[in-house]
């Protein structure tokens, strides 16, 4: 496995990890929320659940544009990172760090939303599946 897995490698599969992923909230988070809006309500204390259901209503369109924004900060890391193996100009490690440990805290989000509404949550099949192994090779 090492022959075909390299540093950049793993880099470049960054930003793939992350569109693989997203795509999987883009595609269920309208729905779900549209069908579990009860469930969070129970699940929940109102004060949160009002704060979640605020955050998350919204359409797929819009939720598309605000993982776009942070897909511009993944692929600037990632490129920020393969520069710094390459020693150019915009070399910058901390960066890539930082976004990979968002990333893989985000993966025991998804997983906790899911266990304390006894649900698939949009999201956690991919963080389970791609993220948590991507985060731990």
């Amino acid at each position: 496995m090492e022959q075909w897995l390299n540093v950049q490698t793993l880099i470049w599969l960054f930003p793939i990890a992350f569109v693989l992923h997203d795509l999987e909230e883009i595609i269920m988070v309208e729905r779900w929320m549209y069908k579990n809006r009860h469930v969070i309500y129970d699940k929940l204390p109102k004060k949160i659940a009002d704060k979640v259901i605020k955050q998350f209503s919204m359409s797929t369109a819009q939720f598309s544009v605000a993982v776009f924004v942070i897909f511009i900060f993944v692929s600037s890391s990632t490129y920020m990172a393969s520069q710094y193996i390459n020693d150019g100009p915009l070399g910058n490690m901390y960066f890539f760090t930082i976004m990979l440990l968002i990333f893989f805290i985000h993966v025991f989000i998804h997983v906790g939303q899911s266990i304390i509404l006894r649900s698939i949550t949009p999201g956690v099949i991919t963080s389970i599946v791609i993220i948590f192994p991507y985060n731990n090779v």
